[in-house]
């Protein structure tokens, strides 16, 4: 079921391009109302190490340390980096390959990845097996890649006919989206015990229907307020009954089951 998509090699020069595009305050802001960012919080273990591997920006190393968490952010991007470094200078990083994370076995108590394995194009097998051994027992591996939702089954033959012209004009792999039991399967191939399933993103699904590629991507942005020298969460003002219906439109489950761009899974590491 695995849908491959062609476009630019997700290589370091794609992403420091990608990054460049970004500003760390305007993610940090997305963090604080993306529904993904209450699922992540709810599974994080309050106590022990923490490691969102391939953070990029590090949007969620700052909202999750805000918060309390023992966070570090590690990505191969050192532009992305000192990018983060310039703006939070406190934050423990790494630049490191996800395959080869040079620390002992056992050493985490959980794994945010968000958006990486779909861009291995011999697939994720290694890393998670990385992931697994640096892990301690009973700790927890938050993973999410794109989602072959309905809408992607039910016009799976024509995505993959335009792909593959893609790839017959020179278009390098960029990801693949994913089915939940091919999910299952390697994160069960790796050790791992899948506990649930999330999907989200749908605004950014629908854009791929022709008939809604006019629908926002988000919601409009809540005005936020950032205390000079404050450490803290930034202040937003509260969203308007009309943006707060849309999100709950989009957020009604045969919605998400129909468009979600993107799955959480959530898995353990057993204690034996």
């Amino acid at each position: 079921m695995s849908i491959a998509y062609y476009a630019q090699t997700a290589d370091i020069d794609h992403w420091d391009a990608v990054w460049a595009e970004e500003r760390l305050d305007r993610l940090v802001a997305v963090a604080h109302r993306d529904p993904l960012t209450t699922c992540l919080e709810d599974h994080l273990p309050g106590q022990g190490l923490i490691l969102e591997g391939g953070c990029g920006l590090g949007q969620y190393v700052v909202y999750l340390r805000d918060r309390g968490y023992n966070v570090v952010g590690g990505d191969f991007s050192l532009k992305a980096l000192r990018v983060h470094r310039e703006v939070r200078p406190d934050s423990p990083l790494l630049c490191l390959d996800l395959c080869r994370i040079p620390v002992a076995d056992g050493a985490f108590q959980a794994h945010v990845s968000i958006g990486v394995v779909e861009h291995i194009q011999e697939g994720p097998e290694e890393l998670l097996h990385e992931f697994y051994r640096t892990l301690a027992p009973g700790g927890i591996l938050l993973l999410s890649v794109p989602w072959v939702n309905v809408y992607r089954r039910l016009t799976r033959p024509f995505i993959v006919r335009r792909q593959a012209r893609l790839r017959a004009e020179g278009a390098r792999f960029y990801q693949y989206a994913l089915a939940r039991r091919e999910v299952r399967a390697f994160l069960a191939e790796a050790g791992f015990r899948v506990r649930a399933f999330y999907p989200y993103s749908p605004a950014r699904g629908m854009r791929e229907v022709p008939v809604l590629r006019r629908t926002r991507s988000r919601p409009p942005e809540a005005k936020t307020v950032w205390r000079a020298g404050d450490r803290a969460a930034p202040v937003q003002a509260p969203l308007n009954c009309g943006v707060q219906g849309v999100r709950r439109l989009l957020y009604w489950p045969p919605v998400l089951w129909a468009f979600a761009h993107m799955i959480l899974a959530v898995a353990e590491k057993p204690e034996s």
